[in-house]
């Protein structure tokens, strides 16, 4: 009879430990209700081995309005120069989109849904991309603009784009010659050199027409910035 005060209190503490257990993973479950759910890694990105597989890619994903292949094409330092045309009707924008504006831009453009430019005017979605003709008119040469691309190949493209905005609107054309630069990158995978590429950025020399039936393909990039 002795023992048995002993025991209900070891029974009565067994019983608190458990409960203050059970309160503090609770506690702490409900704490991370507001932070992001754990998210896995990402799958490593495809790497392009040639420069013609590059541009493959690249027309995939841009036709696919896949915004995540198509950032995986570009080089960190990938700008794209405006057509004088558009630098000399935004020259707030300066000469160039870099990478963020890239991913700002066809975020917005591969959505398919209608937007805002920044001065407040409206944009259709974008329904469809196709490129008629992306055509290489010359093999890759050492760069031809160390200013802007350094240490990079290039090659003329002729091309011709559209965007489809839908029925009710007028599609983007986007037609005649392009700068496509390339950038080659190498590194270590067991023991062995692997080489891929990425776009260093391109020149956009399409042309400027009447209308919105020829447009050039930076000035549609601007629409959707």
């Amino acid at each position: 009879m002795k023992n048995h005060p002993a025991g209900k209190s070891t029974s009565f503490s067994v019983i608190l430990h458990l409960f203050l257990g059970f309160a503090l993973l609770l506690a702490f479950s409900g704490c991370g209700d507001d932070e992001e759910p754990y998210q896995p890694p990402e799958d490593p990105p495809v790497e392009y081995r040639s420069d013609g597989e590059l541009v493959e890619g690249f027309e995939s994903a841009y036709e696919g309005r896949d915004l995540k292949a198509y950032l995986n094409c570009l080089d960190p330092d990938f700008r794209f120069i405006l057509h004088p045309d558009t630098q000399a009707r935004y020259p707030d924008l300066g000469p160039s989109l870099d990478f963020s504006q890239e991913d700002r831009i066809h975020g917005r453009m591969f959505s398919g849904e209608a937007v805002a430019d920044p001065v407040g005017n409206p944009q259709p979605g974008v329904q469809g991309i196709a490129f008629n003709k992306l055509l290489a008119l010359d093999s890759m040469q050492p760069t031809d603009d160390q200013n802007n691309f350094p240490g990079a190949l290039w090659a003329p493209f002729d091309i011709e784009l559209l965007i489809d905005c839908g029925p009710a609107f007028t599609t983007y054309r986007a037609e005649g010659r392009l700068k496509i630069y390339v950038r080659r990158y190498i590194r270590m995978s067991g023991g062995k050199e692997v080489e891929y590429y990425l776009l260093a950025g391109m020149v956009d020399m399409t042309d400027s027409g009447k209308g919105v039936e020829n447009t050039p393909w930076g000035l549609i990039k601007v629409f959707y910035r």
